[in-house]
Protein backbone atom coordinates (compact mmCIF):
# COMPACT_ATOMS: atom_id res chain seq x y z
CA UNK A 1 0.00 0.00 0.00
CA UNK A 2 1.06 3.34 -0.92
CA UNK A 3 2.48 5.86 2.13
CA UNK A 4 1.00 9.54 2.08
CA UNK A 5 3.62 12.02 3.41
CA UNK A 6 3.31 15.44 3.75
CA UNK A 7 6.38 17.41 3.15
CA UNK A 8 6.86 21.58 3.71
CA UNK A 9 9.35 23.58 1.57
CA UNK A 10 10.88 26.38 2.17
CA UNK A 11 11.61 29.58 -0.13
CA UNK A 12 14.84 30.35 1.87
CA UNK A 13 15.94 30.58 4.90
CA UNK A 14 15.20 33.43 6.87
CA UNK A 15 12.22 34.35 4.21
CA UNK A 16 9.09 35.73 6.28
CA UNK A 17 7.28 33.63 4.41
CA UNK A 18 8.95 30.13 6.03
CA UNK A 19 6.61 27.84 4.28
CA UNK A 20 5.98 28.64 0.71
CA UNK A 21 3.23 25.61 0.15
CA UNK A 22 2.55 21.99 1.56
CA UNK A 23 2.19 19.22 -1.15
CA UNK A 24 0.84 15.53 -0.64
CA UNK A 25 3.70 13.35 -2.37
CA UNK A 26 2.35 9.35 -2.80
CA UNK A 27 5.58 7.03 -2.46
CA UNK A 28 4.65 3.81 -4.17
CA UNK A 29 6.65 0.98 -2.22
CA UNK A 30 7.88 -1.37 -4.94
CA UNK A 31 7.54 -4.81 -4.04
CA UNK A 32 9.36 -8.28 -5.76
CA UNK A 33 7.72 -10.60 -7.99
CA UNK A 34 8.41 -13.38 -9.95
CA UNK A 35 6.50 -14.22 -13.25
CA UNK A 36 6.06 -17.38 -14.93
CA UNK A 37 6.30 -17.17 -19.08
CA UNK A 38 5.15 -20.18 -21.17
CA UNK A 39 4.27 -20.28 -24.77
CA UNK A 40 2.60 -23.47 -26.32
CA UNK A 41 1.81 -22.45 -29.73
CA UNK A 42 3.12 -20.95 -32.78
CA UNK A 43 6.89 -18.94 -33.02
CA UNK A 44 7.40 -19.99 -29.41
CA UNK A 45 10.36 -17.63 -28.83
CA UNK A 46 9.20 -14.50 -30.62
CA UNK A 47 6.16 -14.80 -28.32
CA UNK A 48 8.26 -15.12 -25.38
CA UNK A 49 10.40 -12.08 -26.20
CA UNK A 50 7.24 -9.92 -26.88
CA UNK A 51 5.38 -10.73 -23.63
CA UNK A 52 9.25 -9.68 -21.71
CA UNK A 53 9.12 -6.66 -23.76
CA UNK A 54 5.00 -6.29 -22.76
CA UNK A 55 5.96 -7.07 -19.70
CA UNK A 56 8.59 -4.30 -19.07
CA UNK A 57 6.24 -1.44 -19.64
CA UNK A 58 4.18 -2.37 -16.67
CA UNK A 59 7.05 -3.13 -14.35
CA UNK A 60 10.74 -3.04 -14.01
CA UNK A 61 12.67 -6.04 -15.22
CA UNK A 62 15.55 -7.39 -13.29
CA UNK A 63 16.57 -10.20 -14.70
CA UNK A 64 15.33 -12.86 -16.98
CA UNK A 65 15.73 -16.77 -16.87
CA UNK A 66 17.00 -18.44 -20.63
CA UNK A 67 14.47 -20.52 -21.98
CA UNK A 68 13.36 -24.04 -20.55
CA UNK A 69 11.80 -26.73 -22.88
CA UNK A 70 10.90 -30.13 -22.01
CA UNK A 71 12.94 -33.13 -23.59
CA UNK A 72 11.68 -36.50 -25.49
CA UNK A 73 14.61 -38.86 -26.00
CA UNK A 74 16.96 -36.74 -25.04
CA UNK A 75 16.15 -33.52 -27.44
CA UNK A 76 14.15 -30.79 -27.35
CA UNK A 77 10.79 -31.45 -28.35
CA UNK A 78 10.03 -28.83 -31.46
CA UNK A 79 6.66 -28.73 -30.79
CA UNK A 80 6.73 -28.28 -26.86
CA UNK A 81 5.67 -25.64 -24.21
CA UNK A 82 8.92 -23.10 -23.71
CA UNK A 83 8.91 -21.33 -20.49
CA UNK A 84 11.08 -18.37 -18.91
CA UNK A 85 10.22 -16.35 -15.16
CA UNK A 86 11.31 -12.80 -14.95
CA UNK A 87 12.58 -10.69 -11.75
CA UNK A 88 10.91 -7.42 -11.59
CA UNK A 89 9.56 -4.74 -9.47
CA UNK A 90 6.19 -3.52 -9.49
CA UNK A 91 4.52 -0.62 -7.35
CA UNK A 92 1.35 -2.54 -8.54
CA UNK A 93 -0.67 -3.91 -6.57
CA UNK A 94 -1.57 -7.83 -7.07
CA UNK A 95 -4.87 -7.38 -8.54
CA UNK A 96 -3.96 -4.52 -10.78
CA UNK A 97 -0.84 -6.66 -11.47
CA UNK A 98 -2.98 -9.77 -12.54
CA UNK A 99 -5.33 -7.50 -14.36
CA UNK A 100 -1.96 -6.62 -16.56
CA UNK A 101 -0.85 -9.83 -16.79
CA UNK A 102 -4.42 -10.77 -18.50
CA UNK A 103 -4.58 -7.64 -20.67
CA UNK A 104 -0.57 -8.99 -21.99
CA UNK A 105 -1.63 -12.34 -22.55
CA UNK A 106 -4.39 -10.56 -25.19
CA UNK A 107 -2.62 -8.77 -26.40
CA UNK A 108 -0.62 -11.21 -27.97
CA UNK A 109 -3.40 -13.42 -29.12
CA UNK A 110 -4.45 -15.51 -26.09
CA UNK A 111 -8.04 -16.00 -26.09
CA UNK A 112 -10.03 -15.57 -23.11
CA UNK A 113 -11.21 -19.16 -22.89
CA UNK A 114 -7.37 -21.05 -22.90
CA UNK A 115 -7.26 -23.46 -20.95
CA UNK A 116 -3.45 -23.43 -19.03
CA UNK A 117 -1.01 -25.50 -21.30
CA UNK A 118 -2.49 -25.20 -24.22
CA UNK A 119 -2.17 -21.64 -24.52
CA UNK A 120 -0.54 -19.09 -27.16
CA UNK A 121 0.95 -17.16 -24.32
CA UNK A 122 0.69 -17.73 -20.23
CA UNK A 123 1.72 -15.52 -17.30
CA UNK A 124 1.85 -16.63 -13.96
CA UNK A 125 2.26 -14.24 -10.84
CA UNK A 126 4.24 -16.64 -8.87
CA UNK A 127 5.43 -14.82 -6.23
CA UNK A 128 4.41 -11.14 -4.81
CA UNK A 129 6.65 -10.43 -2.07
CA UNK A 130 6.21 -12.95 0.42
CA UNK A 131 2.32 -12.05 0.33
CA UNK A 132 -0.01 -14.93 0.52
CA UNK A 133 -2.94 -14.08 -1.54
CA UNK A 134 -5.96 -16.06 -2.13
CA UNK A 135 -9.19 -14.54 -3.81
CA UNK A 136 -11.40 -15.13 -6.81
CA UNK A 137 -8.92 -15.25 -9.57
CA UNK A 138 -5.81 -15.10 -8.22
CA UNK A 139 -3.81 -17.61 -5.51
CA UNK A 140 -0.12 -16.34 -4.50
CA UNK A 141 1.64 -18.08 -4.49
CA UNK A 142 1.04 -20.05 -7.91
CA UNK A 143 -0.48 -22.74 -6.23
CA UNK A 144 0.95 -26.28 -8.41
CA UNK A 145 4.33 -24.50 -9.08
CA UNK A 146 6.15 -26.84 -6.60
CA UNK A 147 4.98 -29.38 -9.22
CA UNK A 148 6.08 -28.24 -12.13
CA UNK A 149 9.46 -28.47 -13.35
CA UNK A 150 8.83 -26.69 -16.40
CA UNK A 151 8.51 -23.17 -13.64
CA UNK A 152 10.89 -24.70 -11.41
CA UNK A 153 13.69 -24.80 -13.09
CA UNK A 154 14.21 -21.23 -14.85
CA UNK A 155 13.30 -20.31 -11.18
CA UNK A 156 15.94 -22.14 -9.99
CA UNK A 157 18.86 -20.48 -12.52
CA UNK A 158 17.83 -17.27 -10.71
CA UNK A 159 16.72 -17.64 -7.47
CA UNK A 160 17.90 -21.53 -6.00
CA UNK A 161 17.56 -20.48 -2.31
CA UNK A 162 14.40 -18.82 -2.47
CA UNK A 163 12.17 -19.48 0.06
CA UNK A 164 8.41 -20.40 -0.37
CA UNK A 165 6.81 -18.53 1.78
CA UNK A 166 3.87 -21.42 2.83
CA UNK A 167 5.51 -24.50 1.87
CA UNK A 168 9.05 -23.12 3.55
CA UNK A 169 10.71 -24.98 1.28
CA UNK A 170 13.82 -23.64 -0.94
CA UNK A 171 13.32 -23.81 -5.20
CA UNK A 172 16.36 -26.02 -5.08
CA UNK A 173 14.85 -28.57 -2.76
CA UNK A 174 11.07 -28.24 -4.69
CA UNK A 175 13.15 -29.23 -7.69
CA UNK A 176 14.83 -31.98 -6.34
CA UNK A 177 11.41 -33.71 -5.68
CA UNK A 178 9.65 -32.99 -8.58
CA UNK A 179 10.68 -36.36 -10.36
CA UNK A 180 10.51 -35.34 -14.22
CA UNK A 181 13.12 -32.22 -13.29
CA UNK A 182 15.68 -33.48 -15.79
CA UNK A 183 13.61 -33.70 -18.33
CA UNK A 184 13.46 -30.00 -18.62
CA UNK A 185 16.45 -28.55 -20.34
CA UNK A 186 17.91 -24.89 -21.23
CA UNK A 187 16.40 -24.26 -24.70
CA UNK A 188 20.11 -23.70 -26.88
CA UNK A 189 18.89 -22.75 -30.47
Amino acid sequence: MSKVVAMTHQVRPGDPQYIQETRICTMAKSTRIYVSLASSQGDRITRLRSAIRHLATVVTIERVSHLYAPTLEGKIDPDATMSAVVVAQTSLQPLALLKALKAIERDLGRPADAIDGSAIIDLDLLFYGSMQIESLGLTVPHPRMQCRAEILKPLFELEPRLMHPVLHYTIAEMLGDVPEANLVQQYRP
